[in-house]
């Protein structure tokens, strides 16, 4: 085998011969701006085709491999994900990097990629927000998942998103969570009790249900005689539109114990809801759905998060996100010194690490607190909301 470097015009290429017999095959590889990017790219070319990595050269675009990845993607990937992925990669991937030939990208054109992406410059000068570094860090991991199929499928011979540098976290899971201490998660519950959503925001905050186990809960999986609920689907959006969707993991399938408090705030809601049935007559839709519009209808997710912000800046209490009641509650149990096995458990978590990594920096006496106390292990024990205080019941 041997290889050459020449000069056509204002580029360089690379030349490979390789021999069968006596008969020569000759490759030429596009061309490199200097006789420097030229010489690398031989070298690399001539160690892949030793190592028995060398991948032919092909005109595929970024955007045309994205776009067939995604397709072959469609019965592996759960539809609100697949649907993440496929607008990220359309609005963020290919309208900067997308007429790059898929052999060509290198780290380099990651790493300007996400510079654009942080300064909110777009092609065509137009002027956008820029992008949160959580939400560029997932863009890469997007790409990086992509390439290293192709990568798995020999359409590669080495993901270049492993030599990217995408922006770190500018805040750690310790700043970027916030909680509400017992006075404060009291004081929310007692101001909206008369919200007509009043029950759904107690049952997120008394079992750390995330959002859309909340809005996929069925009157079916509610057992009143026995006070536990059965988590067993979740409400997604996929294509702007609420559809029920499976858990992501086994563990996210669970039985959760309530509180009296909560169990009487649902016994209250299903009388409600059945006057509004009744109201509503042949229009209302019943789904079964234990929180639902007025109408009987799926109540969209971010409707949820929204109301959740007003009540919040009516009562006056420090502004968290929705998803940030499963952390309070998370939080209450693990000071009180309730084993964090049980607590994974009651979250959902695919493991107990899960629930370490997540809470640890939160409550810095974990460790020590959590070992030293005794396990709550014994069903029907859980943490509920007194005077302002997390007690175990």
């Amino acid at each position: 085998m041997r290889g050459s470097v020449v000069r056509r015009g204002k580029r360089w290429y690379c030349i490979v011969d390789s021999y069968e017999g006596t008969k020569r095959k000759r490759k030429w590889h596009s061309g490199y701006a200097t006789k420097r990017e030229a010489i690398a790219a031989l070298t690399d070319i001539v160690g892949a085709i030793n190592r028995g990595e060398y991948v032919p050269p092909s005109k595929q675009l970024l955007a045309d491999y994205f776009d067939t990845w995604l397709k072959g993607r469609a019965t592996q990937l759960r539809p609100s994900t697949l649907a993440s992925y496929r607008m990220n990669v359309e609005v963020h991937v290919v309208p900067h990097i997308g007429s790059i030939r898929l052999e060509r990208l290198r780290a380099a054109d990651l790493d300007g990629l996400y510079a654009v992406l942080q300064s909110g410059h777009r092609p065509e000068n137009q002027p956008q927000r820029p992008l949160s570094l959580r939400s560029i860090r997932y863009v890469h991991s997007i790409i990086r998942k992509g390439l290293a199929d192709a990568v798995r499928k020999g359409a590669l011979s080495r993901n270049v998103a492993d030599q990217a540098d995408p922006p770190g976290a500018a805040r750690t899971r310790a700043q970027a969570m916030k909680t509400w201490t017992g006075e404060e998660l009291r004081r929310f519950l007692e101001a909206s009790e008369s919200d007509r959503l009043y029950p759904a925001f107690l049952l997120a905050a008394m079992t750390g249900m995330r959002r859309g186990e909340v809005l996929g809960l069925m009157w079916r999986d509610v057992n009143e005689v026995k006070g536990r609920i059965a988590v067993r689907r979740t409400l997604i959006v996929v294509d702007h539109k609420p559809t029920l969707s499976q858990p992501k993991t086994d563990r996210g399938y669970r039985s959760v114990a309530l509180d009296q408090t909560t169990l009487a705030a649902l016994k209250s809601w299903h009388a409600r809801q059945s006057g509004e049935r009744l109201s509503w007559g042949p229009a209302y839709t019943d789904h079964g759905l234990v929180f639902s519009r007025e109408d009987g209808s799926s109540i969209h997710p971010e409707h949820l998060s929204k109301h959740f912000a007003i009540l919040q800046a009516k009562v006056g209490v420090p502004r968290i996100r929705l998803h940030d009641l499963r952390h309070s509650h998370a939080s209450h149990l693990l000071t009180a010194g309730v084993n964090p096995k049980v607590v994974s458990e009651r979250l959902g978590h695919a493991t107990v690490s899960i629930t370490l990594d997540t809470y640890s920096h939160a409550i810095p006496a974990l460790g020590g607190r959590a070992e030293s106390r005794p396990a709550l292990g014994s069903k029907g024990q859980h943490a509920a909301v007194r005077s302002g205080r997390i007690t175990s019941t």
